[in-house]
């Protein structure tokens, strides 16, 4: 079975910059489809998540129109944000196996 390529990230960022491109680049190689999960945070345009989620879709989808984007609210229990991305993932590709990416510091 082909797996789907999933980044986690949030790409907090107002462009897309050479690391995310690399990763994004590094997965869609290896994979016939690729999506990219974004964390969304619930509180909009703080410091540390100042871009909501459709600004960094479009912004990723302006350099990766195949890439799949969908969102991930944040949840304060590992195990619970854990399962509510199986579900995503489940729900949005029945039957599918997945091999997940992030960057440092990441969850997974």
């Amino acid at each position: 079975m082909k797996l789907i390529g999933v980044i986690i990230a949030r790409f907090q960022s107002p462009y897309l910059h050479e690391g995310h491109r690399i990763l994004i680049d590094s997965v869609t190689r290896h994979h016939n489809k690729t999506v990219i999960v974004l964390g969304v945070s619930p509180v909009l345009g703080s410091r540390k998540n100042p871009l909501d989620f459709h600004t960094r879709e479009k912004m990723i989808k302006q350099y990766y129109p195949d890439v799949v984007v969908l969102p991930l609210p944040d949840h304060p229990l590992d195990n619970k944000w854990s399962q509510n991305l199986d579900n995503l993932l489940s729900n949005a590709f029945p039957g599918a196996g997945f091999k997940l990416y992030g960057i440092r510091n990441s969850f997974i």
